[in-house]
């Protein structure tokens, strides 16, 4: 697509969906018919590609199929600065946190990544279009995710404790800084799981506005060392109860799996549409926190 007036909003829209597979598609199709000629390999096989059958040719079919389309989302770009195919954008916001700026300029200047400032650009547009959940929030009850982290001001954070430089761009010396801050994420939930009665919102007024009723020193319990180790001991045999369902399903016993699946017993998830992305409040962080 080309960002023409409505080209923004258009390509934010489709930036939302929860599974690309048939934009991807519906790309593929518009570039071979554009380019008039398939970036498949025509050269004879490897004794490896003719070696495949059944799953893993289905796999290093996909794969072949994910190369051509990104070598073709490359020509477009090359030939005409102004197409963006979609494939570029998603890979460009999906790596956006994920790789460092020389990476980032050189994936750009090569046309398989759109630049910083223009994801910047591209993000705005995707908060203005972000679709409303199908489900009535709840406004008493939200999940929270808190995170410690810290900063050097003016220090490489990893590696050797070494000034990043020792005069700014006016001359004037560096000055270094430890800052340490929680970060927090609210997610959003439905109101069907849940709602605060009028006695829990009197217990809360009575406690200072905080939702956090039990004496606090119930939380050093679940942290002592003979606590953890009990709590270590039943997540590993929750683990392995999925690792002895697999066998059980394959026929055979956990020892003769293979490393594959027992990552798919341990990781794998159902394949469900979730209806969308996850509602969730970026929260400013908590600073001088430790």
């Amino acid at each position: 697509p080309k960002f023409a007036a409505d080209g923004w909003r258009d390509i934010a829209v489709q930036l939302w969906a929860a599974d690309y597979t048939e934009l991807f598609e519906d790309e593929c199709n518009e570039y071979r018919r554009i380019l008039g000629t398939s970036f498949i390999s025509q050269l004879p096989q490897s004794t490896y590609r003719q070696r495949l059958k059944g799953e893993a040719l289905e796999q290093y079919r996909v794969r072949e199929k994910r190369r051509e389309r990104d070598l073709m989302a490359a020509a477009v770009r090359a030939s005409n600065m102004r197409l963006w195919p979609l494939s570029v954008l998603a890979r460009s916001v999906a790596y956006f946190n994920q790789s460092s700026q020389i990476i980032q300029r050189t994936e750009s200047q090569q046309r398989r990544l759109a630049s910083r400032p223009f994801v910047f650009q591209l993000l705005r547009h995707l908060m203005a279009v972000k679709p409303k959940p199908a489900w009535e929030e709840n406004k008493l009850v939200a999940l929270y995710v808190a995170d410690q982290t810290y900063e050097w001001v003016g220090m490489k954070k990893r590696g050797r404790r070494q000034t990043v430089e020792r005069h700014d761009a006016r001359g004037m010396p560096v000055a270094i800084a430890h800052e340490v801050y929680v970060n927090s994420v609210q997610v959003h939930l439905p109101c069907s799981l849940g709602m605060l009665t009028a006695s829990d919102m009197q217990k809360i007024a009575c406690n200072h506005g905080s939702p956090y009723t039990e004496d606090y020193n119930l939380v050093l319990i679940p942290l002592q060392p003979d606590a953890v180790k009990v709590s270590l001991r039943e997540f590993a045999m929750d683990a392995l109860i999925s690792v002895a369902a697999a066998a059980a399903a394959a026929g055979r016993s956990p020892q003769h799996l293979t490393l594959r699946e027992i990552a798919k017993s341990l990781f794998g998830r159902p394949n469900v549409d979730p209806g969308g992305p996850s509602e969730f409040t970026i929260l400013e962080p908590i600073m001088n926190t430790d």
